[in-house]
């Protein structure tokens, strides 16, 4: 263990009410191969007995630094954590009913040393259930323009999964108590500004999808939130049609580049590109969708039929 003044890492876990959960997502960021990394958790006015959980954890382990308050909400809780007690360059998001995998820091810290550009970086993720059983597993594209263009479709990173910058966190404003249950997301669409998003291949992280967490509760506003980040990001945004050419190129590096799941990746990439092509046509840019669809459909004989499968889709969910 270092004992550096300053840990590289300033890993941030507000607790509500996490008892049942909390020793797991304390000790998977305890038990992380790259050890250079502070834990702040803070108690935001929990009533059950996540207080003497963490209290205990802090006695074993001098990395953890415990802080407690009365119930301020997930967005202010973070930004005092990460302006006022985070001590890192870099700050890692946990969420105390989640679990991260041993070397989930140790990945996250190579690809922003390969990329100097990096300001926020993710993974692919597992969905656990409250048995920490996995029921599914989400893939995330590794590379910038991959994320951003995902971006412009959805939020495709899980929030207790990123690691990001806390200079560029400063300069973008940090979370925003205006967008409900969306802060996260309209975070990373104010970092993709300042620099280069990443992910990694592996899934380092498990998202549990927790019946009493916070994104479940808020459900009912989170389609109206989301789809205001969205329209935000298609007023503002040129989306670059991919040429066949360019297509081939994208194929060939996730080929090359993805230890495992290639297929999944490569279903991925062509998915997303097949949905912005649709969305255009959608919004109005018939030509441009219309091209970017026929360039997909010239990849491999597998983007005609994923296009066809995803017309269906959104066909079959129009309908029901």
């Amino acid at each position: 263990m270092k004992n550096n003044n300053k840990p590289l890492i300033s890993v941030i876990m507000p607790v509500y009410n996490s008892e049942r959960y909390l020793s797991q997502a304390i000790e998977s960021i305890l038990s992380q191969t790259f050890d250079n990394f502070e834990l702040i958790i803070i108690n935001d006015g929990s009533t059950d007995n996540s207080h003497s959980i963490i209290k205990k954890y802090s006695k074993i382990d001098k990395r953890i630094r415990y802080f407690s308050q009365e119930n301020m909400g997930i967005v202010k809780t973070l930004n005092d954590a990460i302006l006022s007690k985070a001590r890192g360059q870099w700050i890692a998001r946990m969420d105390s009913d989640d679990i991260s995998l041993e070397r989930r820091l140790e990945l996250q810290l190579k690809k922003i040393s390969e990329n100097k550009k990096i300001v926020l970086v993710g993974s692919s993720f597992d969905v656990i259930n409250e048995y920490n059983e996995i029921i599914d597993t989400t893939y995330v594209p590794t590379e910038d323009e991959d994320i951003k263009r995902m971006m412009l479709l959805q939020n495709p990173l899980a929030h207790g999964s990123v690691v990001f910058k806390k200079e560029i966190f400063i300069k973008s404003g940090g979370y925003s108590a205006e967008v409900g249950p969306t802060e996260d997301y309209d975070l990373w669409v104010k970092f993709s500004d300042f620099g280069s998003l990443g992910s990694v291949e592996e899934s380092v992280f498990r998202w549990r999808k927790n019946p009493d967490g916070i994104t479940s509760a808020s459900t009912s506003n989170l389609d109206a939130y989301t789809k205001n980040i969205l329209n935000r990001q298609w007023k503002d945004s040129r989306i670059k049609i991919l040429s066949l050419s360019q297509l081939k190129t994208k194929m060939k590096f996730y080929k090359r580049n993805i230890s495992n799941q290639k297929p999944e990746y490569i279903r991925l990439i062509l998915d997303c590109n097949i949905r912005l092509g649709i969305k255009l046509i959608v919004h109005k840019r018939p030509f441009a969708g219309i091209i970017q669809l026929t360039n997909i459909a010239g990849v491999f004989p597998i983007g005609s039929i994923l296009i066809i499968s995803r017309l269906v889709y959104m066909l079959k969910n129009k309908l029901s």
